[in-house]
């Protein structure tokens, strides 16, 4: 609120709103596609680990127990899709920079591109794969603590059946297509 008192008596009030709204935006954004991606890959994940339960417990205890597993995977979910949008929230400057990009009309000697792409467009594309990066790594980790959870809770070791091969080759693929 002191800032928006602040921007409207230098007469700014536009900027500040401008720089509100992207980060709002960008928050918004980057929490929902880390949600959409968390849900997709930690419903296959519980999917392709379940199997029979080996360990002796009262049906009460194994469906508390159950639920525990569920409502703690969609918590953490939530936890990291806010961590997430929070970091692209973080980088409206990029976005803004982007966004009002213009020629400089002077071309690299290297690669004949107008040295604008360096000063809007590169950081924005740095930011976007190195955003991905880490949330395909982070997928990767949680997957493999879901495994680990729901096979613990079976009482079985780890089993690599070949849906896990499959979840795993997927996040792998995409780490390295990130990396290209």
């Amino acid at each position: 609120y002191t800032d928006w008192l602040w921007f409207n008596e230098l007469g700014f009030k536009s900027i500040y709103v401008k720089i509100l709204v992207t980060r709002v935006v960008l928050f918004a954004g980057g929490a929902a596609a880390f949600g959409l991606i968390a849900g997709i890959c930690f419903y296959f994940a519980h999917k392709v680990s379940q199997g029979p339960e080996e360990i002796p417990l009262p049906p009460q205890m194994r469906g508390v127990l159950k639920r525990l597993i569920f409502w703690g995977t969609i918590g953490a979910a939530a936890v990291l899709s806010v961590v997430f949008g929070v970091v692209a929230a973080g980088q409206w400057e990029i976005f803004l920079r982007f966004e009002s990009a213009s020629s400089f009309g002077i071309s690299d000697p290297v690669y004949s591109r107008d040295v604008a792409f360096y000063v809007f467009q590169l950081p924005l594309y740095d930011f976007l794969q190195s955003w991905l990066l880490g949330a395909a790594i982070v997928m990767l980790l949680a997957t493999g603590g879901i495994y680990f959870i729901n096979f613990s809770f079976r009482g079985v070791g780890i089993l690599i059946t070949p849906g896990i091969k499959l979840q795993v080759s997927i996040i792998g693929a995409a780490i390295m297509l990130i990396f290209g």
